[in-house]
């Protein structure tokens, strides 16, 4: 289904006159967007047509979570030195007809691809986004450098030495596995399959 096609399914067929509106809610700031050419004024709130900003795909899969992807280029008040990741974006649809905004979808921003003065911003889910940064955080190997405080190995005593990360060689050669910083018995395969769970 294309965009297009799913705002005609929310809409109930009525898509003659709607635009594209965005919350972008930073810690420190609120910047309200629109896809449209002209100032949108709507739930207490005034849309810009700064920033060209435009919804590039949205993807939804079968579990129900999905994603998005954003464009737009920078402004001086919406530049490249604004910290995005973590924003909360939330896109309604407005109908010109009844001058009203509709809730499509909140997703959170958690990449950002620039170049020179164009952005995309690609969005998550929060369940999407921690299950990201749950996959980023276990790890077989260690995730400390070797001799660093992390680590605590004491250099001065194994002065050519290296370190391949593993717990074996954590534990065997520098008897260091109180400080080994990775998960070495998390299985590999099949972890929490569905098939295995049932």
């Amino acid at each position: 289904m294309t965009l297009d096609e799913e705002i005609k399914s929310i809409l109930k067929g009525d898509c003659n006159g709607w635009n594209l509106c965005f919350d972008i809610n930073l810690k420190h700031a609120f910047y309200h967007r629109t896809d449209s050419n002209s100032e949108i004024n709507a739930g207490g709130k005034r849309f810009l047509p700064a920033n060209g900003l435009q919804l590039k795909s949205k993807t939804t899969e079968e579990s129900g979570k999905f994603s998005a992807i954003l464009t737009g280029y920078y402004s001086s008040d919406f530049n490249s030195g604004l910290n995005l990741i973590g924003a909360e974006i939330t896109c309604f649809i407005y109908i010109k007809t009844i001058q009203r905004l509709c809730v499509w979808f909140s997703l959170t921003c958690t990449n950002i691809i620039q170049d020179e003065d164009k952005f995309e911003l690609h969005l998550l889910s929060e369940r999407r986004k921690y299950e990201n940064q749950l996959l980023k955080i276990y790890s077989k190997t260690c995730r400390a450098k070797l001799g660093d405080s992390k680590c605590g190995v004491d250099l001065s005593r194994f002065p050519s030495e290296t370190c391949d990360k593993t717990f074996l060689m954590c534990c065997n050669k520098f008897n260091n596995a109180i400080n080994f910083r990775g998960e070495p018995f998390i299985p590999t395969q099949g972890y929490f399959k569905y098939d295995e769970i049932k």
